[in-house]
């Protein structure tokens, strides 16, 4: 029973430390520091399981913002290369990933005046 605590607290604690790297590359997107995002980003991508499929869908969020369109794109064909994944699942991660440099525009532009880094 000490084990299994010990597990679920070592994953608790990981996954804490995985969502506070996704929140920090977002705030560095706003920030138009995207090579420090993407940093950022990869280094959570690493902890594996849910964070990393949310590091797949924060990356192409990063590019698509930063106007980085052929990387982005060329990352979405990667990730939509997966084995079994249905259409229903892409269209889900397109939208969550629309949604999200909308998030990033919307909070930079409160913070400069800009919806877009110049």
């Amino acid at each position: 029973m000490v084990k299994l605590f010990r597990v679920i607290f070592l994953i608790a604690i990981v996954a804490s430390i995985s969502a506070c790297a996704i929140g920090k590359s977002i705030k560095l997107a706003v920030d138009c520091q995207t090579d420090e995002a993407l940093q950022v980003i990869d280094e959570a991508a690493k902890g594996g399981g849910v964070t990393a499929e949310m590091a797949k869908l924060e990356r192409e969020a990063v590019l698509r913002d930063a106007g980085r369109i052929d990387e982005a794109e060329a990352y979405r064909a990667k990730r939509e290369s997966k084995p079994g994944m249905t259409e229903k699942e892409k269209q889900d991660a397109q939208e969550s990933i629309l949604k999200t440099v909308e998030d990033i525009r919307k909070d930079r532009e409160k913070r400069t005046g800009s919806p877009k880094c110049r």
